[in-house]
Formats: structure tokens, C-alpha cells, sequence
């Protein structure tokens, strides 16, 4: 068999797998003991799961330069993290977070002022005026008043910085104000593999400026998405981890790599330039 075709079966594999593990995350649902997830069984899937992406990688090494190895890699990234949209949360607390961020950020634009388990608690018509709206938005329908009871740590007021709150904001534009709990995180993950998939198109635009192979770009974002330790794709290493977990961090990955698309070719150059404006690649 080519290099190629095991490429393509070691996706099919690794595609298996994310449909396997979005069943299973059923079992880390709201509510259930952590006695009673399935952890080890998780956690040995994600092992097999690197092993079959270092097998992967290896076949896309060797078959860099066929036809459309680029493409077939990018595709396989895209179809895996479909796949894991709907899928629960697996041992992540702070997903309803961001869902109520969102929400806070669309009424306010303050999501540091008011601690959620404060607004869970607060009387309704109570208290400073910004309070008041965010009494009143969380009875506006169940879904909202599920998601703020489900936030872990709600007596502590927000972490997140003013790039991921855009993303929450975009998610909770989006949603229809009735929609369920259930669907609200449909939705927030949705955005936050919307902006992964932007991430991916960075590094590929930053790897044809630098003169490597599209394949190769693909194969870094794509199959070390389960796989962190290989020296080759130590620079992404904490952008993979992030994004391969669904956390907020993938709303601000395209604004820490796209600047870096500005690199220019200059003449008679061996390395890096850092120029008052942007890094030069040449």
C-alpha cells in the first residue's frame, strides 16, 4: 500500500475515533459523578489515538510531494473537529462560562463587573442598572437560567480577556435568545472551531512564506491536533493544546499568527529581520 492510501486509511481511523469519543462524551453530561465517567476509557482512546496520528504523520512525510496530500490532510482536520461539535464537554468546566459571558458582553459589555453566582442570587429590579439588565436577561428564558446554574466557580467574576469575550459575544449573537442550554453550547463550540479553522489557514499561509510545503503545514495543524511532542511542531504546541480542547484560547490563536503574515522577502538574507512594524522572513 502507497504511503498515500495509508494516509488516507489512518484518517479514516482518527475520524472513526472522533465519532466514537462525540458518543462517549455522553457520559461526561451535566450531572453525572465523576465515578461513573468513563475516564480511563477516555483516556486510553486519546493514546491510541496519538499513536495512529504519529503513523499518520509519518505517511504525510513521506508522501509531501504527491498530488492533493495537502488537501486530503486539511480535509480530515476540518471533518475531525465537525464531528466533535456536537459532542459534550469532557472534563471542561468552564464552557457555561464562556456561554454566559457572551451573553453579559451583548447587554452590559461588562462581563468583569458582577460575579455570576451574584446575579443568580440578586432580586430582580434590585441594585445598580447594570445588574437590573442582567436580572432580567436571566429570566428571559430557561435556557439562560440553566446555563448560569451550571457555571463552576460563579462566585469568582470572569478571567477572560477582551479578544476571547468577542468570541463569546459573536456566540451568543448568534443564538436565538430561547435557545436551550444544550443548544447554546452547540453553538459556542461551533465559533470556537470557526476561529481553529482560521488558525489552520494562518499557519498555511505562514509555511508557504517560509518556503515549506503546503503538505507539510497540513500535516502539523491537522494530525498533531491529538499529538503535542514531536520537535517538529513544538512552535504550535500550546496553540494545539488549546484548540484541540475547545478552549476560549482558540478565539485569539488567528490574531497571534495572522500578523506574522506580513513577513516580506528581502534580498540577501538569512534569517529573521525585525522591522518597527513586522517580522521579515527571508
Amino acid at each position: 500500500m502507497k504511503p498515500r492510501s495509508r494516509l488516507i486509511v489512518c484518517g479514516a481511523v482518527l475520524c472513526t475515533w472522533c465519532i466514537a469519543l462525540s458518543v462517549q462524551s455522553y457520559s461526561f453530561s451535566w450531572g453525572r459523578p465523576l465515578a461513573h465517567r468513563p475516564v480511563l476509557t477516555f483516556t486510553t482512546g486519546l493514546l491510541f489515538a496519538t499513536g495512529i496520528s504519529l503513523l499518520a504523520l509519518r505517511e504525510a512525510v513521506r508522501c509531501r510531494h504527491a498530488a492533493n496530500v495537502g488537501g486530503i490532510i486539511l480535509g480530515l482536520a476540518i471533518m475531525m473537529r465537525l464531528i466533535m461539535v456536537p459532542s459534550h464537554p469532557i472534563q471542561e468546566l468552564d464552557t457555561y462560562r464562556y456561554i454566559w459571558d457572551g451573553l453579559v458582553v451583548t447587554e452590559t459589555g461588562n462581563p468583569w463587573q458582577f460575579s455570576p453566582a451574584l446575579v443568580r442570587t440578586a432580586a430582580r429590579d434590585t441594585g445598580p442598572e447594570e445588574l437590573r439588565q442582567l436580572t432580567a436577561l436571566r429570566d428571559t428564558s430557561h435556557g439562560i437560567r440553566t446555563t448560569l446554574d451550571r457555571i463552576h466557580y460563579a462566585r469568582l467574576t470572569t478571567i477572560y480577556p477582551p479578544v476571547s469575550q468577542g468570541v463569546f459575544a459573536a456566540a451568543a449573537f448568534v443564538t436565538p435568545i430561547q435557545a436551550t442550554a444544550r443548544t447554546r453550547l452547540i453553538v459556542i463550540r461551533t465559533v470556537i472551531t470557526v476561529f481553529d479553522l482560521l488558525t489552520i489557514l494562518a499557519i498555511l499561509r505562514l509555511l508557504r512564506l517560509a518556503g515549506k510545503p503546503a503538505a507539510g503545514a497540513s500535516a502539523t495543524r491537522g494530525h498533531l491536533w491529538y499529538s503535542k511532542s514531536l520537535p517538529t511542531a513544538a512552535i504550535w504546541t500550546l496553540l494545539l493544546s488549546v484548540s484541540a480542547r475547545g478552549r476560549s484560547s482558540a478565539g485569539s490563536m488567528p490574531y497571534i499568527v495572522a500578523p506574522l503574515c506580513n513577513w516580506q522577502q528581502v534580498p540577501h538574507c538569512s534569517g529573521w529581520q525585525l522591522e518597527p512594524n513586522c517580522f521579515r522572513w527571508c
